[in-house]
């Protein structure tokens, strides 16, 4: 089942709270589902927008889920473990399952994070605990994120967006359609594949299908993204989920288009075919019904 959920929509539901209201780390801090209740309760993916206003933060905590942080708006102190890394934004971090980790605006303006988990069959809300700092001290045995792996030499948890360069996502259209990965296996990310996709305006992304569920999140410009039978025309804020193995793609129609995207790889790792499901063209012919 795919959806939209637009911003708006997100921020009227804040008001009267969702399910994740009832996270202890998360009181006080202004947040909203960017999922329908029906994508809470089935989706494999789940995602949050969170306003951390400045000297405000998510108490330092684990939980039993791996999470993905995309920093939209802002700066943050992101603490994983032993290890604290300052983020400007753009930038991107995660936190594995059970780690320790906090997050703390330590800007003069309000700090928006999407954070996304990794659900792979577990309870719809994940389980959570406080943690005393005190347990950070080095005597107590828990890793420093922050070391270079010689073995591993692409592994990290924070990057800045800028650290990572554009590439093609269909070599044919060049960088008329370009993407990046932020975060994924390759870099220390077992639960998902995490980027930034950016499409020029009059440009057909390719209808297509893999097996790992997917969301997009706009972060600018304006389109019409398809999934299965139906077409979003989506603008900033929107959000849509694409689950496992149905078709779908984006026409970047008036203006270009930015995206967040989210792969959930926990489940079937890296080994996954992209398989595209019409002849591959590059300019927009208009909404799936007229082509």
């Amino acid at each position: 089942m795919s959806m939209r959920l637009s911003l708006n929509e997100a921020l009227s539901r804040y008001s009267a709270g969702t399910a994740y209201h009832t996270m202890p780390e998360f009181a006080g801090i202004e947040l909203q589902s960017l999922y329908s209740e029906e994508m809470e309760a089935d989706g494999t993916l789940q995602l949050l927008r969170l306003v951390i206003r400045p000297g405000q933060g998510v108490p330092l905590h684990r939980n039993d889920r791996g999470e993905g942080l995309y920093l939209v708006a802002g700066r943050v102190e992101v603490r994983r473990d032993r290890g604290a890394v300052e983020l400007d934004a753009p930038s991107a971090a995660y936190f594995a399952a059970g780690s320790v980790h906090a997050i703390a605006n330590v800007g003069r303006e309000d700090a928006i994070v999407l954070l996304t988990f990794s659900r792979m069959g577990r309870p719809r809300l994940g389980t959570s605990e406080f943690v005393d700092p005190a347990v950070l001290d080095p005597a107590e045995g828990l890793p420093n994120p922050n070391e270079i792996r010689g073995a591993q030499p692409l592994f990290r948890w924070a990057v800045h967006e800028s650290y990572e360069p554009w590439g093609p996502v269909e070599p044919s259209k060049g960088l008329r359609q370009s993407m990046k990965y932020l975060l994924d296996p390759a870099r220390g990310t077992p639960d998902f594949v995490l980027g930034l996709a950016r499409i020029t305006a009059g440009t057909h992304y390719t209808l297509h299908s893999h097996e790992p569920a997917e969301f997009y999140h706009v972060l600018e410009g304006e389109g019409v993204i398809h999934v299965g039978d139906a077409s979003y025309a989506v603008v900033p804020g929107d959000t849509v989920h694409v689950p496992s193995n149905v078709v779908h793609g984006i026409d970047a129609t008036s203006s270009d288009i930015l995206v967040h995207w989210v792969y959930a790889v926990e489940e079937v790792g890296m080994n996954w075919t992209w398989r595209a499901a019409e002849d591959i063209y590059t300019d927009v012919r208009g909404l799936r019904g007229n082509r």
